[in-house]
Protein backbone atom coordinates (compact mmCIF):
# COMPACT_ATOMS: atom_id res chain seq x y z
CA UNK A 1 0.00 0.00 0.00
CA UNK A 2 0.96 3.59 -0.48
CA UNK A 3 -0.04 6.09 2.15
CA UNK A 4 0.31 9.84 2.37
CA UNK A 5 1.28 12.10 5.24
CA UNK A 6 1.33 15.86 4.89
CA UNK A 7 3.47 18.24 6.86
CA UNK A 8 1.06 18.74 9.76
CA UNK A 9 2.31 19.10 13.34
CA UNK A 10 -0.69 17.12 14.59
CA UNK A 11 0.84 13.98 13.09
CA UNK A 12 3.34 13.97 15.95
CA UNK A 13 0.49 12.42 17.91
CA UNK A 14 0.90 9.10 16.17
CA UNK A 15 -2.15 6.93 15.43
CA UNK A 16 -2.58 3.59 17.17
CA UNK A 17 -1.56 1.78 13.99
CA UNK A 18 2.01 3.09 14.32
CA UNK A 19 2.76 0.13 16.57
CA UNK A 20 0.59 -2.35 14.68
CA UNK A 21 1.65 -1.79 11.07
CA UNK A 22 4.56 -4.23 11.37
CA UNK A 23 2.25 -6.89 12.78
CA UNK A 24 -0.07 -6.45 9.80
CA UNK A 25 2.62 -6.30 7.09
CA UNK A 26 2.20 -9.91 6.07
CA UNK A 27 1.68 -11.86 2.88
CA UNK A 28 -1.56 -11.46 1.01
CA UNK A 29 -3.76 -14.25 -0.33
CA UNK A 30 -1.38 -14.91 -3.24
CA UNK A 31 1.62 -15.20 -0.95
CA UNK A 32 3.12 -11.87 -2.01
CA UNK A 33 4.60 -9.67 0.70
CA UNK A 34 2.69 -6.46 1.36
CA UNK A 35 4.91 -3.38 1.17
CA UNK A 36 4.06 -0.23 3.10
CA UNK A 37 5.19 3.18 1.77
CA UNK A 38 4.78 6.69 3.19
CA UNK A 39 4.88 9.64 0.81
CA UNK A 40 4.72 13.20 2.06
CA UNK A 41 5.26 16.80 1.07
CA UNK A 42 7.40 17.42 4.15
CA UNK A 43 11.03 18.51 3.93
CA UNK A 44 13.67 15.83 4.19
CA UNK A 45 14.96 17.12 7.54
CA UNK A 46 11.40 17.04 8.90
CA UNK A 47 10.94 13.46 7.76
CA UNK A 48 14.13 12.37 9.50
CA UNK A 49 12.96 14.00 12.73
CA UNK A 50 9.54 12.33 12.55
CA UNK A 51 10.57 8.76 11.73
CA UNK A 52 10.04 7.61 15.36
CA UNK A 53 6.46 8.93 15.26
CA UNK A 54 5.49 7.44 11.89
CA UNK A 55 4.23 3.96 11.06
CA UNK A 56 7.12 1.67 10.22
CA UNK A 57 7.45 1.64 6.43
CA UNK A 58 9.47 -0.16 3.80
CA UNK A 59 10.04 3.17 2.05
CA UNK A 60 9.71 6.82 3.04
CA UNK A 61 9.29 9.48 0.33
CA UNK A 62 9.43 13.20 1.07
CA UNK A 63 9.29 16.56 -0.73
CA UNK A 64 6.21 15.36 -2.60
CA UNK A 65 8.14 12.45 -4.06
CA UNK A 66 11.47 14.18 -4.67
CA UNK A 67 13.53 11.90 -2.42
CA UNK A 68 13.12 8.21 -1.59
CA UNK A 69 14.57 6.36 1.40
CA UNK A 70 14.33 2.65 2.18
CA UNK A 71 14.35 1.06 5.60
CA UNK A 72 17.47 -1.06 5.98
CA UNK A 73 17.40 -3.45 8.97
CA UNK A 74 20.66 -3.54 10.90
CA UNK A 75 22.01 -5.16 14.02
CA UNK A 76 22.35 -3.54 17.40
CA UNK A 77 24.62 -0.51 17.85
CA UNK A 78 28.01 -1.39 19.30
CA UNK A 79 27.24 1.15 22.00
CA UNK A 80 24.87 4.04 22.50
CA UNK A 81 27.45 6.61 21.39
CA UNK A 82 28.38 5.24 17.96
CA UNK A 83 26.53 4.72 14.72
CA UNK A 84 28.62 1.71 13.70
CA UNK A 85 26.49 -1.37 13.14
CA UNK A 86 27.21 -5.05 13.67
CA UNK A 87 25.09 -7.92 12.46
CA UNK A 88 24.25 -11.07 14.39
CA UNK A 89 27.59 -12.63 13.49
CA UNK A 90 29.49 -9.72 14.98
CA UNK A 91 30.68 -8.49 11.57
CA UNK A 92 30.07 -5.03 10.18
CA UNK A 93 26.70 -4.98 8.43
CA UNK A 94 26.66 -4.28 4.68
CA UNK A 95 24.23 -1.41 4.13
CA UNK A 96 25.09 -0.47 0.56
CA UNK A 97 24.16 -1.71 -2.90
CA UNK A 98 24.58 -0.52 -6.47
CA UNK A 99 21.47 1.67 -6.64
CA UNK A 100 21.53 3.14 -3.14
CA UNK A 101 23.96 5.37 -1.32
CA UNK A 102 25.56 4.93 2.06
CA UNK A 103 22.99 4.53 4.81
CA UNK A 104 22.29 7.63 6.88
CA UNK A 105 24.00 7.55 10.29
CA UNK A 106 20.86 7.83 12.44
CA UNK A 107 19.70 4.55 13.98
CA UNK A 108 15.97 4.09 14.57
CA UNK A 109 14.07 1.50 16.60
CA UNK A 110 11.42 -0.73 15.08
CA UNK A 111 8.67 -1.87 17.42
CA UNK A 112 6.12 -4.66 17.49
CA UNK A 113 2.38 -4.33 18.15
CA UNK A 114 2.94 -4.18 21.92
CA UNK A 115 5.45 -1.34 21.52
CA UNK A 116 8.50 -3.41 22.43
CA UNK A 117 11.71 -2.81 20.47
CA UNK A 118 12.23 -5.66 18.01
CA UNK A 119 15.10 -4.33 15.94
CA UNK A 120 16.97 -1.37 14.55
CA UNK A 121 17.18 0.20 11.12
CA UNK A 122 18.76 2.97 9.11
CA UNK A 123 17.50 4.84 6.07
CA UNK A 124 19.21 4.52 2.71
CA UNK A 125 18.49 6.83 -0.22
CA UNK A 126 17.60 5.57 -3.69
CA UNK A 127 20.42 7.06 -5.75
CA UNK A 128 18.86 6.07 -9.07
CA UNK A 129 15.94 8.36 -8.23
CA UNK A 130 18.28 11.08 -6.98
CA UNK A 131 20.14 10.96 -10.30
CA UNK A 132 16.84 11.57 -12.11
CA UNK A 133 15.81 14.41 -9.80
CA UNK A 134 19.32 15.88 -9.71
CA UNK A 135 19.63 16.35 -13.46
CA UNK A 136 19.97 19.96 -14.60
CA UNK A 137 16.70 19.58 -16.50
CA UNK A 138 15.01 18.84 -13.19
CA UNK A 139 16.03 20.01 -9.69
CA UNK A 140 19.78 19.99 -10.25
CA UNK A 141 22.38 18.61 -7.82
CA UNK A 142 22.95 21.57 -5.52
CA UNK A 143 19.98 21.72 -3.15
CA UNK A 144 20.19 18.42 -1.32
CA UNK A 145 21.75 19.81 1.84
CA UNK A 146 18.89 22.31 1.97
CA UNK A 147 21.07 25.33 2.77
CA UNK A 148 22.63 26.43 -0.54
CA UNK A 149 21.12 29.74 -1.64
CA UNK A 150 18.94 29.46 -4.73
CA UNK A 151 21.20 31.96 -6.50
CA UNK A 152 23.88 29.26 -6.47
CA UNK A 153 21.69 26.29 -7.37
CA UNK A 154 21.83 24.83 -10.85
CA UNK A 155 18.80 23.20 -12.45
CA UNK A 156 15.54 24.14 -14.16
CA UNK A 157 13.60 24.22 -10.89
CA UNK A 158 15.83 26.83 -9.29
CA UNK A 159 16.09 28.91 -12.44
CA UNK A 160 12.31 29.20 -12.29
CA UNK A 161 12.45 29.96 -8.56
CA UNK A 162 14.80 32.87 -9.22
CA UNK A 163 12.43 34.15 -11.90
CA UNK A 164 9.53 34.15 -9.43
CA UNK A 165 11.60 36.04 -6.86
CA UNK A 166 12.44 38.71 -9.44
CA UNK A 167 8.71 39.01 -10.15
CA UNK A 168 8.07 39.78 -6.49
CA UNK A 169 6.90 36.36 -5.32
CA UNK A 170 7.93 35.15 -1.85
CA UNK A 171 8.98 31.50 -2.01
CA UNK A 172 9.88 28.93 0.62
CA UNK A 173 12.88 26.81 -0.34
CA UNK A 174 14.66 26.37 3.01
CA UNK A 175 15.29 22.69 3.63
CA UNK A 176 14.00 21.66 0.20
CA UNK A 177 16.25 20.05 -2.40
CA UNK A 178 13.81 18.95 -5.09
CA UNK A 179 10.85 21.32 -4.78
CA UNK A 180 9.82 24.68 -3.39
CA UNK A 181 6.59 26.11 -2.02
CA UNK A 182 4.73 29.38 -2.49
CA UNK A 183 2.36 30.34 0.36
CA UNK A 184 -0.59 32.55 -0.47
CA UNK A 185 -0.61 34.16 2.99
CA UNK A 186 3.10 35.05 2.90
CA UNK A 187 2.95 37.18 -0.24
CA UNK A 188 3.88 40.81 0.39
CA UNK A 189 1.66 42.15 -2.40
CA UNK A 190 -2.06 41.73 -1.76
CA UNK A 191 -2.74 41.33 -5.49
CA UNK A 192 -0.71 38.11 -5.48
CA UNK A 193 -3.02 36.70 -2.79
CA UNK A 194 -6.08 36.96 -5.03
CA UNK A 195 -7.63 33.70 -6.17
CA UNK A 196 -7.26 34.51 -9.87
CA UNK A 197 -3.57 35.36 -9.66
CA UNK A 198 -2.50 32.78 -7.07
CA UNK A 199 -4.60 29.82 -8.20
CA UNK A 200 -4.53 30.43 -11.95
CA UNK A 201 -1.76 32.76 -13.12
CA UNK A 202 0.97 31.51 -10.77
CA UNK A 203 0.74 27.81 -11.81
CA UNK A 204 0.68 28.84 -15.45
CA UNK A 205 4.06 30.57 -15.09
CA UNK A 206 5.92 27.29 -14.78
CA UNK A 207 8.03 26.25 -17.79
CA UNK A 208 7.90 22.92 -19.60
CA UNK A 209 9.68 20.32 -17.48
CA UNK A 210 8.14 21.43 -14.20
CA UNK A 211 4.84 20.51 -12.55
CA UNK A 212 2.90 21.87 -9.60
CA UNK A 213 0.16 20.95 -7.16
CA UNK A 214 -1.99 23.02 -4.80
CA UNK A 215 -2.95 22.33 -1.22
CA UNK A 216 -4.10 24.36 1.78
CA UNK A 217 -3.28 27.77 0.29
CA UNK A 218 0.07 26.70 -1.13
CA UNK A 219 1.46 25.86 -4.55
CA UNK A 220 4.34 23.39 -4.72
CA UNK A 221 6.63 23.36 -7.78
CA UNK A 222 8.81 20.37 -8.69
CA UNK A 223 10.23 18.50 -11.72
CA UNK A 224 7.51 16.90 -13.82
CA UNK A 225 9.23 13.55 -13.32
CA UNK A 226 8.60 13.93 -9.59
CA UNK A 227 5.25 14.25 -7.81
CA UNK A 228 3.48 11.70 -5.66
CA UNK A 229 2.08 9.61 -8.51
CA UNK A 230 5.37 9.31 -10.38
CA UNK A 231 7.28 8.58 -7.19
CA UNK A 232 4.78 5.88 -6.25
CA UNK A 233 5.08 4.27 -9.67
CA UNK A 234 8.87 4.17 -9.32
CA UNK A 235 8.81 2.66 -5.82
CA UNK A 236 6.06 0.18 -6.72
CA UNK A 237 8.15 -1.05 -9.66
CA UNK A 238 11.16 -1.41 -7.35
CA UNK A 239 9.06 -3.64 -5.11
CA UNK A 240 7.87 -5.73 -8.06
CA UNK A 241 4.34 -4.39 -8.47
CA UNK A 242 2.84 -4.64 -11.94
CA UNK A 243 1.24 -1.18 -11.79
CA UNK A 244 -0.44 1.21 -9.37
CA UNK A 245 -3.86 0.43 -10.82
CA UNK A 246 -3.45 -3.32 -10.34
CA UNK A 247 -1.35 -3.70 -7.21
CA UNK A 248 -1.53 -0.56 -5.05
CA UNK A 249 -3.98 1.17 -2.76
CA UNK A 250 -3.48 4.45 -0.93
CA UNK A 251 -4.62 6.43 2.08
CA UNK A 252 -4.89 10.17 1.39
CA UNK A 253 -7.03 13.29 1.87
CA UNK A 254 -5.74 16.41 0.11
CA UNK A 255 -5.84 18.07 -3.31
CA UNK A 256 -2.22 17.21 -4.03
CA UNK A 257 -3.08 13.52 -3.57
CA UNK A 258 -5.71 13.37 -6.31
CA UNK A 259 -3.43 12.29 -9.16
CA UNK A 260 -1.92 9.53 -7.03
CA UNK A 261 -5.33 8.44 -5.74
CA UNK A 262 -6.73 8.26 -9.27
CA UNK A 263 -3.84 6.06 -10.42
CA UNK A 264 -4.15 3.52 -7.60
CA UNK A 265 -6.47 0.55 -7.58
CA UNK A 266 -8.35 2.08 -4.68
CA UNK A 267 -7.97 5.07 -2.36
CA UNK A 268 -9.24 5.39 1.21
CA UNK A 269 -10.08 8.90 2.41
CA UNK A 270 -10.21 9.34 6.23
CA UNK A 271 -11.48 12.94 5.93
CA UNK A 272 -12.40 15.38 3.17
CA UNK A 273 -10.10 18.40 3.20
CA UNK A 274 -11.35 20.20 0.09
CA UNK A 275 -14.21 20.64 -2.35
CA UNK A 276 -12.18 19.09 -5.15
CA UNK A 277 -11.58 15.95 -3.08
CA UNK A 278 -15.31 15.75 -2.35
CA UNK A 279 -16.06 16.07 -6.07
CA UNK A 280 -13.58 13.32 -6.91
CA UNK A 281 -15.18 10.98 -4.38
CA UNK A 282 -18.63 11.65 -5.81
CA UNK A 283 -17.40 10.89 -9.33
CA UNK A 284 -15.62 7.66 -8.40
CA UNK A 285 -17.25 6.28 -5.21
CA UNK A 286 -16.08 2.73 -5.97
CA UNK A 287 -12.41 3.72 -6.17
CA UNK A 288 -12.23 6.67 -3.75
CA UNK A 289 -13.78 5.46 -0.53
CA UNK A 290 -14.62 7.83 2.30
CA UNK A 291 -13.96 6.02 5.59
CA UNK A 292 -14.75 8.67 8.21
CA UNK A 293 -17.99 9.32 10.07
CA UNK A 294 -19.15 11.77 12.72
CA UNK A 295 -18.01 9.50 15.54
CA UNK A 296 -14.44 8.98 14.31
CA UNK A 297 -12.14 11.97 13.87
CA UNK A 298 -8.50 13.07 13.63
CA UNK A 299 -5.93 10.32 14.33
CA UNK A 300 -8.66 7.76 15.08
CA UNK A 301 -10.02 8.31 11.58
CA UNK A 302 -6.54 7.83 10.13
CA UNK A 303 -6.10 4.69 12.18
CA UNK A 304 -9.41 3.23 11.02
CA UNK A 305 -8.63 3.97 7.37
CA UNK A 306 -5.13 2.53 7.71
CA UNK A 307 -6.54 -0.72 9.07
CA UNK A 308 -8.90 -0.93 6.09
CA UNK A 309 -5.94 -0.50 3.74
CA UNK A 310 -3.96 -3.24 5.49
CA UNK A 311 -6.95 -5.58 5.54
CA UNK A 312 -7.58 -5.09 1.83
CA UNK A 313 -3.94 -5.74 0.97
CA UNK A 314 -3.62 -8.89 3.03
CA UNK A 315 -6.89 -10.33 1.72
CA UNK A 316 -6.18 -9.46 -1.90
CA UNK A 317 -4.86 -12.05 -4.32
CA UNK A 318 -2.85 -9.45 -6.27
Amino acid sequence: PVTNNENHDSFLEAPKSVQSVNANKKSNASGKTVKFVIISGMRTRTLLQRIPFLPSADAYCCEGGGQIFYQIPVGKPKNCETTSIIDDSGEEADVENKTMGTALPEIYESRNEEGAVQGHFRLQEDMEWRKIMGHVSAAGPDGYDGIVDIQKRDGLLWSFARKLVKMGWVIDYSGYGTCFRVHRGKQLHKAKQSKEIFDVELPNLKPAGLACSTNLGCVDFYPDRSGKKNCCEFVAAKFGAESLSESCVCLCDDDNDLEMAGACRRAFIPSVASESMSDAINKSPDRLILTCNTNITETDATDAALRMVLDLCTLSST
